[in-house]
């Protein structure tokens, strides 16, 4: 079983700690999964909070808090960790362009269509990204309204015993919340149909309560309103102590609410958001040890090292994910790449020095080496 390196959740500067928003790649999101798709650690104990779907009384999901909270870095995140680790589809509903990297998740197909909604149909794994940033605020409440529509037919066409899961992500809720009779169909008929909204707004007053007693999942990050404060310490009984620690979250950290079907409410604070990476990582293994390197970092130094045009061999570690050391070692020699030189960026990538010389050993031996030459220094 290999081990992963990792990176911590400070990084130091001069005398000061500067606290970092802390990435994983979607490899690492997957083999977090375990009990549904980890959010972060509680501020208690930092015990693991995970959004278990199938465990609470319905899929869907409302995120409250004031403008530079966490609330849009929790959409984000969500989106990238419920395509990593479900078999869902993925209708994200974007008034600002804020969500533009929905698209990178797209393929080429989904990303042309001229009717996206048949894609729903099909099932699988889907991304149906609407990016509703260029309309008028009119043409946008249309638009949106008019995907929901769609959505709600393909939701009532499916079977109930269907696996595949629908979720419909809205930041900016308040645009619909209020008199969009579909968004209503969706909560009281979403759970039997494997469909969940994910809903973002900045008050809880856009929330009518019924919608807001439907939804088993509450992220709260810091509010200072105060008919919000009030609606919240009604419908949930909050008391002076919880009321305040809401006014007074750090950036990035949240109350997360969540009923589950035996009943059972929980409730904790989540420290920090852990994130997920767009960026693609390419693991370099040895032994035990996997170091995970940013893919265009990696070939960049393989660039600069190769005197050869070294771009098919970017393409086959690319495409293979991962590549063990000693064989990364051996074909940059093979491309021309001075030992020294492989040395020093090997240790600028974050591996040790005796890995890297049992490494060269193992590399220069399957060359047919036979001659013992010195690490270089």
């Amino acid at each position: 079983m290999k081990c992963q390196r990792s990176v911590g959740l400070e990084r130091i500067t001069g005398f000061f700690y500067v606290p970092q928003r802390i990435e994983q790649s979607f490899s690492k999101a997957i083999e977090s999964s375990s009990g549904g798709v980890f959010i972060g650690s509680s501020f208690v104990y930092s015990m693991p909070f995970f959004v278990d779907f199938d465990a609470l009384i319905n899929p869907h999901m409302f995120i409250l808090g004031m403008s530079g909270g966490g609330k849009t870095f929790l959409m984000k995140n969500l989106l990238l960790k419920i395509h990593a680790v479900l078999e869902s589809t993925l209708v994200v509903i974007d008034f600002t362009g804020e969500y533009e990297m929905a698209s990178e998740l797209q393929t080429r197909e989904e990303r042309e269509a001229l009717d996206p909604i048949s894609y729903m149909e099909e099932g699988g794994h889907r991304v149906l990204y609407f990016n509703l940033k260029s309309l008028s605020e009119k043409e946008k409440v249309n638009a949106a309204s008019n995907v929901l529509q769609e959505v709600v037919k393909v939701m009532r066409s499916r079977p109930l015993d269907s696996k595949e899961r629908i979720f419909v992500l809205l930041d900016e809720a308040w645009k619909l919340l209020k008199d969009n009779a579909d968004l209503k169909i969706m909560i009281r008929e979403g759970r039997k149909y494997k469909l969940g909204l994910i809903l973002a707004s900045q008050l809880i007053e856009d929330l009518e309560l019924p919608m807001l007693a439907s939804s088993a999942s509450l992220f709260v990050f810091r509010v200072q309103n105060k008919k919000s404060l009030e609606k919240l310490s009604k419908n949930y009984g909050f008391g002076e102590k919880t009321i305040s620690t809401i006014q007074n979250l750090e950036v990035g950290s949240c109350l997360a609410i969540q009923i589950y079907k035996s009943g059972m409410r929980e409730a904790m604070v989540v420290r920090r958001v852990l994130g997920v990476s767009m960026k693609k990582y390419i693991g370099i293994a040895f032994g035990d040890i996997v170091v995970e390197i940013d893919e265009e970092e990696l070939a960049a130094v393989i660039r600069r090292l190769c005197e050869k045009d070294p771009s098919t061999l970017i393409s086959e570690i690319s495409d293979g994910r991962s590549i063990e050391l000693e064989s990364l070692i051996r074909r940059l020699m093979l491309f021309g790449a001075d030992r020294r030189a492989i040395l020093n960026s090997m240790r600028g990538l974050g591996i040790e020095d005796y890995e890297i010389a049992d490494a060269f050993a193992l590399a220069v031996e399957q060359m047919g080496e036979t001659n013992e030459r010195q690490l270089p220094a």
